[in-house]
């Protein structure tokens, strides 16, 4: 038995419980069933069962969550970079950006389909000539926001780090 992709979430764990005395429970990937507990990536299960046994497995899901950068400024359009998105769990998701604002409102932006974890972005320096850093504002229900080193903007401030949880959109924005 398998599960689908279902776009926006992903497969935590799977688990199988029930009479086991002569039943063979295998989780894994399609052609690689191998061990009896769940590993990232696996999304199936191979059951053999006896006679009166009964097995019952579970799929656990949770929702992708994304991260939204808005750049708001007063005076002439520029370009600001940005660290992008760097998941301090996992170095390799990283994706530099740039935001330019000379185009349509609202300039921003977003990156989705991501797990729940923590990650980090900060705006570069330095910041195109005859501007500041001002306010870092964020948005958020169930995720923990950190600015800088506390949850409220101080001058000097470049960034901040979410403790994304399952299925939130968090907006920051950069004024």
């Amino acid at each position: 038995s398998a599960e689908e992709d279902i776009n926006g979430w992903e497969i935590t764990d799977i688990s199988c419980l029930g009479q086991t005395d002569n039943a063979q429970v295998e989780i894994g990937t399609a052609g690689n069933f191998t061990q009896p507990e769940y590993n990232p990536g696996d999304d199936r299960v191979r059951v053999d069962v006896g006679a009166g046994e009964t097995i019952v497995c579970t799929f656990t899901n949770q929702p992708f969550g994304s991260l939204t950068i808005v750049k708001e400024v007063q005076g002439a359009d520029a370009t600001f970079n940005f660290t992008g998105l760097d998941n301090v769990n996992d170095p390799a998701i990283e994706t530099d950006c740039s935001i330019d604002t000379t185009g349509v409102d609202p300039d921003q932006q977003v990156f989705s389909g991501l797990a729940p974890g923590e990650y980090a972005v900060s705006e570069l320096s330095p910041v195109p000539m005859g501007y500041d850093l001002t306010n870092i504002v964020c948005d958020e229900v169930d995720s923990t926001v950190t600015i800088g080193v506390d949850d409220v903007f101080t001058p000097g401030d470049t960034g901040f780090t979410v403790d994304l949880a399952n299925g939130e959109d968090v907006t920051c924005t950069f004024t």
